[in-house]
């Protein structure tokens, strides 16, 4: 499997993340995230935490078309939320991967989840190449509300909740959610691992 955004139909936006924060980086050049206090103190499990997750991505998706990544994180501060607008591609994701793990590190975060508006489709090689051809450019892709969830006793868990466009590319409704076996499925890259050792 593998996940990407494409900027074309799939909503990867400041200005649909804006709507939902009283922040407003309209005019920004350059890649912005925030780091906001929830004031939630009382998170015990990580299901949880990925189940709010998931409804902020939901309501991002219901409001708004879509989102940039955001992280969702708890520890000695409480509930803490990184909300990424990004503006320049692979590095506004690095800049957002860096910022959330220091978040998590300066909060002792036990647990965290991360929820991003992706692009989903199998990785097949061209037959002529031999290459990979991106999520966002397969016949085959499928839109995705993707968490990654992880905590040092529960280990990494992993949803996938499909968003169904009508033709005009309107949200439509979202699909029944697919939880990944992470014996045999591992989330890596930008989006996960944040936790501190």
């Amino acid at each position: 499997m593998k996940k990407n955004k494409n900027n074309s139909r799939n909503p990867k936006s400041s200005n649909s993340a804006k709507r939902n924060e009283s922040a407003n980086p309209k005019q920004k050049a350059e890649s912005v995230c925030l780091i906001q206090e929830t004031g939630v103190t009382n998170m015990k499990t990580l299901d949880e935490l990925m189940e709010s997750a998931k409804k902020y991505g939901e309501d991002c998706i219901r409001s708004s078309g879509g989102f940039d990544p955001t992280l969702f994180h708890f520890g000695k501060k409480g509930l803490i939320k990184v909300v990424a607008y990004i503006a320049n591609g692979d590095q506004g994701k690095d800049t957002f991967a860096k910022v959330a793990t220091l978040s998590c590190k300066s909060n002792d975060a036990t647990m965290c989840a991360c929820v991003s508006n992706v692009w989903v489709a199998g990785i097949t090689p061209s037959k002529e190449s031999g290459t990979f051809t991106a999520p966002s450019q397969c016949p085959d892709r499928r839109e995705m509300i993707f968490v990654s969830g992880e905590s040092h006793s529960e280990g990494q868990k992993i949803i996938l909740l499909p968003v169904n466009r009508g033709a005009n590319g309107k949200f439509s409704d979202f699909g029944a959610p697919l939880v990944l076996d992470t014996n045999e499925t591992q989330c890596g890259g930008r989006y996960a691992q944040y936790l501190p050792k």
